[in-house]
C-alpha cells in the first residue's frame, strides 16, 4: 500500500471526523389531537416528520410512536387504502385508541413512551444528547414535557393552531 493510501486511511481513525455523537430522537405524535392533513396520504406526513426531524439533522431515531383510534385508522384505511394504514404501522410504534370522548388510553400510552425514553436517557447520563418531538395540543402531555425540559433534553413541539392547550403553550413559550 502506499503512503499516500496509508496517511487517507489514519485519517478514517481521527476521533471525531464524523461530527459529534448523534441525539438520539423520540418522536410521540397524538394523531387524535394532530390530524393527518385531509389529502395527504399517511405515509407522506410520517416521511415529512422523520426527514424533518430525524434524517436532516443526522439524528438517531430512539423511537417513533404514535396513538390512534379504530375508527380513525378505518377512516385512513378508507381513504388512502389498507397499505397506506399499514405504512404507518410498520413505522412507527401505533398505539390503539379504545376510543371515546378523549381517547385518555392512548395518552396514557403515549405518555408511558415519553417517561420510558426521558428515564432511560437519565440512567444512562444522556439526556444532554436527547429530543423529544411531541406533535400533539394537548395539555396531557404538559406533566411530561417539563419532565424532559428539567433533565436537560432538547424539546420540540407542533401543536395544532387555535386548538392548543393553554397550560401546554404557557410551558413551550417558557412560562416556567
Amino acid at each position: 500500500m502506499t503512503p499516500e493510501a496509508l496517511a487517507n486511511l489514519k485519517e478514517l481513525e481521527l476521533p471525531g471526523r464524523d461530527g459529534p455523537k448523534q441525539k438520539e430522537v423520540l418522536i410521540v405524535w397524538d394523531i387524535e389531537n394532530c390530524r393527518i392533513p385531509v389529502g395527504v396520504p399517511a405515509r407522506e406526513v410520517e416521511k415529512a416528520i422523520s426527514n424533518a426531524f430525524l434524517y436532516l439533522h443526522r439524528r438517531k431515531k430512539a423511537g417513533f410512536a404514535c396513538s390512534i383510534s379504530e375508527e380513525s385508522l378505518a377512516a385512513l384505511s378508507s381513504a388512502y387504502g389498507r397499505p397506506d394504514a399499514d405504512y404507518l404501522k410498520t413505522h412507527t410504534k401505533m398505539v390503539m385508541a379504545a376510543g371515546g370522548g378523549k381517547y385518555k388510553s392512548s395518552d396514557t400510552k403515549l405518555l408511558e413512551e415519553i417517561e420510558s425514553f426521558v428515564v432511560r436517557q437519565s440512567r444512562d447520563d444522556r439526556t444532554a444528547q436527547s429530543v423529544l418531538v411531541v406533535i400533539t395540543g394537548d395539555g396531557d402531555f404538559t406533566k411530561a414535557i417539563l419532565q424532559a425540559m428539567d433533565q436537560g433534553m432538547d424539546l420540540e413541539v407542533l401543536h395544532p393552531l387555535g386548538m392548543t392547550s393553554r397550560n401546554l403553550l404557557w410551558v413551550i413559550w417558557g412560562g416556567v
